[in-house]
C-alpha cells in the first residue's frame, strides 16, 4: 500500500478498503503463508480507515459532486447533520458527525443514491481476526511530539515537496483538498501566509486533527470495537494480546 495513488487522484475510503482487501487476498495464496494465517499490521492515525477495513464496512463508490459540495460548505455543521439524519438515518449512524467534511460526503452519497443505483465494494473474501492497539500519551506529550515532528518534517524537505507538486501538475485547489501540511505549506508558497504563520497554523491544525481522531477512537469503542490502550514501547502487552512471542 505504498505509492498506490497519484496525488492528483481523489483517493477515497472505498478505494482504500478495496485495495487493502486485494492485498490480503493476494497474500494468503503466497508462500510462506499459503493455507495458513497471515500476520498483517495496519499502522496509522485515521480510525475511520482502520475501522472500515477491520469491520468490513459496506461501502459504495460514489463520485464527487463539486457543485453540491460548494452549496453545502456555507451551511453550519448542525444544519448539515440535521439534514443527513432526516434523509439517511442509517448513514448518519455510520458517519463522524463532528467532521463537516465527513457529513458533506455522507450527504453527497445520499444525494447520489436518490437518483442512481449504488455499486458496493467486494467483501474481504478472507476471514479477518483483528486486535486494535492505541498508544496512550498525555495531551501535553502529544502536543510536544506534534511540534517536534513538524520541525523534523520541515527540515527534511516538506516545503520542497509541496513546491515540487505545485511546479508539477497539482493546483493550489487540489493541495487545499489534501489538507493539513499540503494546505498550509501551499498557502505559504502562494504568498497567502508568512512562513511563521504557516508553521503556527499547521501545528494548531495537526493538534486539532489529533483531537478529532481521539474522539473517533472513543466512538469505535462505543460501537463495539475494543481498543487495547498501551504505553509507548509496550511490546509485551501487544504480544500477550495476539498470542505471540518476543
Amino acid at each position: 500500500m505504498i505509492d498506490v495513488a497519484d496525488p492528483a487522484e481523489v483517493y477515497t475510503l472505498f478505494r482504500f478498503q478495496q485495495d487493502c482487501y486485494r492485498v490480503l487476498r493476494d497474500m494468503v495464496v503466497r508462500p510462506p503463508f499459503s493455507g495458513g494465517d497471515v500476520p498483517v499490521v495496519m499502522v496509522g492515525g485515521s480510525g475511520l480507515y482502520v475501522e472500515a477495513v477491520a469491520r468490513q464496512y459496506r461501502l459504495t463508490d460514489v463520485p464527487n459532486n463539486p457543485e453540491l459540495r460548494a452549496r453545502l460548505q456555507s451551511r453550519s455543521r448542525e444544519d448539515l447533520v440535521a439534514e443527513l439524519q432526516r434523509r439517511s438515518a442509517d448513514l448518519a449512524c455510520e458517519t463522524d458527525l463532528t467532521s463537516v467534511r465527513r457529513v458533506i460526503r455522507a450527504l453527497e452519497i445520499t444525494e447520489y443514491s436518490e437518483h442512481n443505483n449504488l455499486r458496493y465494494g467486494e467483501p474481504a473474501g478472507v476471514p479477518l481476526r483483528f486486535s486494535v492497539f492505541g498508544i496512550e500519551v498525555s495531551r501535553d506529550e502529544l502536543r510536544r511530539r506534534i511540534g517536534s515532528r513538524l520541525k523534523v518534517r520541515l527540515a527534511e524537505g516538506l516545503i520542497e515537496e509541496v513546491r515540487d507538486l505545485l511546479d508539477g501538475s497539482l493546483s493550489p485547489i487540489r493541495l487545499d483538498e489534501l489538507g493539513l501540511e499540503y494546505r498550509e505549506v501551499a498557502a505559504y508558497l502562494t504568498g497567502k501566509k508568512s512562513k511563521e504563520e504557516m508553521v503556527s497554523d499547521l501545528e494548531i491544525a495537526i493538534c486539532q486533527f489529533a483531537k478529532r481522531q481521539q474522539t473517533w477512537f472513543r466512538g469505535m469503542e462505543r460501537r463495539g470495537t475494543p481498543i487495547c490502550w498501551i504505553g509507548p514501547g509496550d511490546v509485551e502487552t501487544v504480544l500477550a494480546t495476539v498470542g505471540g512471542e518476543p
